[in-house]
C-alpha cells in the first residue's frame, strides 16, 4: 500500500521566520478492486462510487473486477474505506505520478 503526503511545503522559512505555507494536495489515484466470488459486481460498483473521493468506477474483465478513479488527500483512508466494503476481496492503489495528453488532431 502506498502512503502519499497530504501536504506540500512551499518555500523555506528564513532563520527565525515563519514556517512555510502548506497546501493540501488531492492525489489522483486508481484503485484496482477484486471482488469475492458470488459478489454482485454492479451492486459493489454502486457502493464504491459512494465512497467520498471516488469520482468514477468501471466494471472490467481480467485480474480485477472494478477500477475506481479517485482524488484524495488521504490515500490510505480512501483505500481502507474501499477495502472495508462487503464483497471486496482485495483493493490495490495505483497513484498517478505523471501523465501525457494526446495532441489534438490537425483539422
Amino acid at each position: 500500500m502506498n502512503v502519499l503526503p497530504a501536504t506540500v511545503l512551499h518555500g523555506t522559512a528564513p532563520p527565525g521566520g515563519a514556517l512555510p505555507q502548506r497546501e493540501v494536495v488531492h492525489v489522483k489515484t486508481y484503485i484496482l478492486i477484486q471482488s469475492m466470488p458470488q459478489t454482485d459486481r454492479m451492486e459493489l460498483l454502486r457502493w464504491v462510487v459512494g465512497v467520498p473521493g471516488v469520482e468514477r468506477v468501471e466494471a472490467v474483465t481480467g485480474a480485477y473486477d472494478l477500477i475506481a478513479e479517485a482524488r484524495s488527500d488521504d490515500a490510505t483512508g480512501l483505500l481502507g474505506a474501499i477495502a472495508g466494503l462487503g464483497g471486496v476481496l482485495r483493493a490495490i492503489d495505483a497513484p498517478v505520478v505523471g501523465a501525457v495528453d494526446r495532441e489534438p488532431a490537425a483539422a
